[in-house]
């Protein structure tokens, strides 16, 4: 298998020597580099391209340290390195701040060949959102590869990648759609009850490509991070689609969480409307928002601790809410400030937050805030009330 085991960290040095002695060609998904790129900014710009390229095109490795000839790997001649750490970091810190959207899923494994000298491989996953574009200090290109080498795409090319990212957007709503459909009907196995749903689909990338199926014993492991929308309890069971945690009381079932074998994860809440005595329904918009977030928190977290990265996309629905009053009042008893505007019927669809990358809840703050304004909008406002200028969702005190 050489270097294209699955673990790259089982990677050694007589792999590398074997693409040696083999003379193994430069191709689609490899490419020999003999020396180190360099610090300065025209260095760090070819990096950005050849790792764009490989992402954009079909993935594969980059290898530097060995010399080819005609694109023939003639010799394993390392790269000196004083410390390797070092190395690693600064390529991921070049690759994460030079590409628009951010690259994720890649992984470096440097290899000692002999005293202080060392060979990099980076590996380079097949895209689920190209196109990648190099944006490095006014710098701004697409690279694409093929058997000849890296090139910049023509616009039929980049047309393609475009489109690539839209079919998995079109396929993800369709599937929020039918699932949705579905809830609202009450035709489940174990419907939901009662009015004023949400529903939420948080939805990796890797999920329709066939990429991904996951253990349900391990997701079991991490019940925590897919509890139920504001709720404390899990009961998890198995099901035919993996695992789901029912919050429901005696009478019936009043939300779930549904973790699919592929990574999907959909989480239905069906009270989240509150009666007044006199004016009607109301959503505390400050207690839902930060349910809402909480939620999109632990199960991005637990897909990550699952192994799932790449970007994802959230999806959220509310449904059973006409009329129901949107009021951000702090205290989220009392309901002395109603906005006039009541929310309208039907289904409300609200625009799908996109991820490239998780690593804190600012991430989650920012993907939401499309979602988050237009429910406001729905109601009546310019937009969400509690998002600072750092697009942090911050709850009122």
């Amino acid at each position: 298998m050489g270097i294209d085991k699955t673990d790259i960290d089982s990677i050694y040095v007589g792999d590398l020597e074997e693409l040696v002695s083999n003379r193994t060609q430069e191709s689609l998904r490899l490419e020999y580099k003999s020396t180190m790129y360099g610090s300065n900014d025209s260095q760090k710009k070819e990096l950005l391209k050849d790792v764009s390229a490989l992402a954009n095109s079909q993935g594969g490795h980059l290898v530097i340290g060995i010399e080819e000839k005609k694109g023939v790997a003639e010799k394993l001649v390392g790269i000196v390195c004083d410390d390797s750490d070092k190395l690693n970091q600064w390529i991921e810190q070049i690759l994460r701040s030079g590409l628009q959207p951010s690259l994720v899923g890649f992984k470096i494994r440097i290899i000692e060949v002999e005293d202080s000298k060392f060979a990099v491989v980076l590996r380079v996953p097949k895209s689920l959102r190209p196109p990648h574009r190099v944006a490095f200090k006014g710098y701004n290109r697409f690279y694409a590869r093929n058997s000849s080498g890296v090139h910049q795409p023509d616009v039929e090319e980049l047309r393609t990648m475009f489109n690539f990212s839209m079919e998995f957007i079109n396929r993800a709503r369709s599937f929020r759609d039918q699932r949705v459909a579905l809830i609202c009907s009450g035709e489940e196995d174990d419907p939901v009850i009662d009015e004023g749903k949400l529903i939420i689909h948080v939805i990796p990338f890797s999920s329709f490509g066939g990429t991904e199926t996951l253990d349900v014993g391990r997701i079991k492991q991490l019940q925590n991070h897919f509890r139920p929308i504001s709720s404390r309890y899990n009961n998890p069971y198995f099901n035919l689609e993996g695992l789901r945690m029912r919050w429901g009381i005696a009478d019936g079932n009043t939300g779930y969480t549904q973790v699919y074998r592929n990574g999907t994860i959909e989480a239905v809440n069906a009270h989240i409307t509150q009666k007044t005595d006199s004016d009607g329904a109301v959503i505390s918009a400050v207690v839902w928002e930060q349910n809402i977030l909480d939620a999109v928190n632990n199960y991005v977290a637990g897909l990550v601790k699952l192994g799932i990265s790449g970007p994802v996309t959230v999806m959220i629905c509310l449904e059973g809410v006409e009329g129901a009053r949107y009021v951000y009042n702090n205290n989220a008893m009392v309901f002395d400030e109603f906005e006039d505007q009541v929310l309208p019927s039907g289904v409300l669809k609200l625009p799908e937050g996109v991820m490239d990358n998780y690593s804190s809840k600012l991430d989650v703050d920012r993907a939401m805030k499309p979602a988050l304004d237009a429910l406001a909008n729905a109601a009546g406002l310019e937009k969400c009330r509690f998002y600072n200028e750092e697009n942090e969702w911050i709850a009122p005190r």
